[in-house]
């Protein structure tokens, strides 16, 4: 029975990982989106900011 509790951890432990890389995967792929649009928002806001003066 030890064994056993031992073998569904480590089956755990495994889905935990697989899930952690999925999320690593997912952020990296919407990363290059974020920063474009970070981008894009921060040439707004200059140019709003020079028009306002």
């Amino acid at each position: 029975m030890k064994d056993l509790r031992l073998n569904l951890g480590c089956g755990a432990k495994r889905q935990r990982e697989q899930l952690a890389e999925s999320v690593r995967q997912r952020v990296s792929s919407v990363q290059p989106d974020l920063s474009l649009i970070r981008s894009r928002l921060l040439a707004q806001q200059q140019l709003y900011e020079a028009f306002s003066k």
